[in-house]
């Protein structure tokens, strides 16, 4: 059995899972585990599943294998809050594509909106909150095109939903220096009371941040990203929850909600684009594409 029927066969399954590493509680946040990942120098897993010791299931209306040619227009939308990202790119609906089971997030040299480069954005029509866990197989764009892959969960701006919590389960900041390295944080955004809902929003605070190095690229090959937000923390005694990052099945870094609950209760969507949050893309090695293998959303069932 091939390597995709194997995914597509534990795809529509239910798994057993669990959470572990360390935690951090009270909104105080743990360093990254280890610099050399995966530790001891361990192959990461091919197919992670679910954390294990708990039962998960499976949300087919929130998974998508991109199978075919076509993006599934029920669960993505290509269109965008904002038009253009830091004066550098113009975010464009024609660069989000699929081809042969592949969602491409495209980086492109041409003029539109007045910038000369234009960028991808994917943003789900489903939103996940607490007790959930969401595995996003991906590999990122070419580095030395000086593009940030990003994949996160925010939302438009809303006064009713302040802070508006945004989590970056990973951005690809500086790919020239530091190809190598996996960037997650916290941001809130607050809109003024009485205020519509839109952008911008009129304040921010950057919560909380982890940059690590992995041994490898992160273009070089696939890895599975993970997130997962439970509402209790994990064991007796813990008076609140958590948010617990993952790659390739393995967990890096765990913060802890219990002063800033919205980390884990806001529902919010899942978010693939590319950006100018990197600097002046490198012509020379454009178009070029962050791809996104398949996207796995699971609900806490048992615990």
């Amino acid at each position: 059995m091939s390597e995709r029927a194997l995914r597509r066969r534990r795809f529509l399954g239910t798994a057993m899972a669990g959470a572990a590493g360390a935690f951090a509680l009270g909104g105080v946040a743990d360093a990254a585990e280890s610099l050399d990942w995966p530790p001891h120098g361990d192959a990461p897993p091919v197919l992670p599943a679910p954390p294990a010791g708990f039962t998960w299931t499976l949300d087919p209306a929130k998974s998508d294998d991109f199978s075919g040619e076509a993006l599934n227009t029920d669960k993505w939308s290509t269109e965008h809050w904002i038009e253009i990202n830091n004066n550098i790119v113009a975010f464009k609906p024609d660069n989000a594509t699929v081809h042969r089971d592949k969602l491409h997030i495209w980086l492109k040299k041409e003029p539109y909106k007045g910038v000369n480069y234009t960028g991808g954005y994917v943003r789900s029509k489903f939103y996940m909150a607490e007790d959930t866990y969401i595995e996003v197989r991906a590999r990122m764009i070419p580095h030395v095109a000086n593009v940030n892959s990003a994949i996160w969960m925010y939302d438009v701006p809303d006064p009713a939903l302040n802070p508006n919590v945004e989590i970056d389960m990973h951005e690809y900041l500086r790919p020239l220096d530091k190809p190598n390295e996996v960037h997650n944080s916290f941001h809130l955004w607050y809109k003024k009371p009485g205020s519509q809902p839109g952008p911008p929003a009129d304040s921010h605070t950057s919560l909380a941040n982890v940059d690590w190095l992995h041994r490898s690229n992160l273009d070089a090959g696939y890895h599975v990203y993970g997130l997962e937000r439970r509402k209790k923390g994990t064991g007796s005694g813990r008076p609140g929850g958590f948010v617990r990052f993952y790659l390739d099945g393995v967990p890096h870094w765990t913060y802890g909600a219990t002063f800033i609950p919205e980390l884990v209760t806001q529902p919010r969507p899942l978010i693939f684009n590319v950006n100018g949050n990197a600097g002046i893309p490198v012509d020379s090695h454009l178009p070029a594409s962050m791809q996104v293998d398949w996207v796995r959303v699971y609900n806490l069932t048992e615990q």
